[in-house]
């Protein structure tokens, strides 16, 4: 069947904890004052699926107030796409609980 052609390499794909790149987005704020790009995060994206579970990660990051967002915008006035810088927010710092709950993303 043609639908199932199509549907099982989307569905085979490994799937990729989003928990475990928010660790590793979390690394790139370690050295005091960083303030990673957008695209400097998802340059540790190995495949479509690992980019997706960064993108979701930084976006689970912003929503938990872990990250923000650096304030520089273009001639605009709108964010600078994957030019966008982020900083780990002082009240939380760099370090992640154990048991840090990410929205569904725990597994």
């Amino acid at each position: 069947d043609v639908a199932d052609k199509l549907v099982r390499p989307i569905v085979a794909r490994p799937i990729i904890p989003v928990h475990l790149k928010i660790l590793g987005i979390m690394r790139h704020f370690e050295t005091d004052g960083a303030t990673p790009s957008l695209g400097e995060l998802l340059d540790d994206a190995d495949s479509r699926p690992d980019l997706v579970a960064i993108f979701i990660g930084v976006l689970e990051l912003i929503k938990m107030k872990r990250v923000l967002l650096v304030e520089e915008l273009d001639e605009f006035g709108n964010p600078r796409g994957i030019g966008t810088r982020f900083k780990a927010n002082p009240e939380f710092g760099t370090e992640l609980p154990d048991d840090l709950e990410i929205d569904g993303y725990n597994e």
